[in-house]
């Protein structure tokens, strides 16, 4: 079993990569999907509720996950209280699902997504490979406008709330990925770590 983590900053291009790599073969650990379950947990919900009010549960019943956005993303310290209640145990179900995948002798690829990797030294330990997705700050700021309809107030929010911490990785880092051209140059440079990395070459 290989464990691969791609990490970079929101809109750089993480699930494209991870996407490609799925096509040639390989299982996603999808961070972010986790942590919406996470915060659908009742133990989480009631903390949630009391922190934030009633206006961040749905009609359905459902967590905002959007409306809670909205707040911490403009808010530093509602950020990192959320952080603190909800990383524990979105790292918990990560490394307990690579836990069952290497003790039931997966034989393949394993592809972690996560922006979040730089603050979580358990999983990074886990990692047999880590790469970094890096774009210019006008292409995420367009991709975040243009394709996934925020404003440009709240782009620049979600992207200088990661600003920093990705600088801590330098020594850790086995590729760094460039997408500062269109997707099919990005795919291109993906299959090529790809393809690297199953033929066991270290960069």
């Amino acid at each position: 079993m290989v464990l691969i983590g791609v990490t970079g900053p929101i809109a750089s291009g993480k699930s494209s990569v991870c996407n490609t790599f799925c096509e040639m073969g390989a299982m996603l650990i999808d961070a972010d999907k986790i942590g919406h379950e996470v915060l659908e947990r009742p133990s989480i919900r009631i903390k949630l509720l009391e922190f934030f009010g009633d206006d961040v549960i749905r009609d359905d019943g459902c967590v905002d996950r959007e409306r809670i956005s909205q707040i911490v993303f403009s808010n530093p310290e509602a950020l990192e209280w959320l952080e603190r209640l909800s990383h524990p145990v979105l790292v918990e179900e990560i490394l307990l699902r690579i836990r069952g995948l290497r003790e039931s002798r997966f034989p393949g690829a394993i592809v972690l997504d996560a922006a979040m990797l730089p603050k979580w030294p358990e999983v990074l330990k886990q990692l047999d490979y880590l790469i970094l997705l890096q774009s210019p700050n006008w292409q995420r700021s367009n991709r975040l406008v243009r394709e996934r309809g925020f404003t440009q107030s709240q782009a620049e929010l979600r992207m200088n709330s990661q600003e920093s911490i990705f600088n801590s990785l330098t020594s850790q880092l086995d590729y760094i990925i460039k997408n500062n051209g269109d997707l099919q140059e990005l795919r291109s440079k993906a299959m090529k770590v790809w393809l690297d990395i199953r033929h066991g070459k270290p960069q």
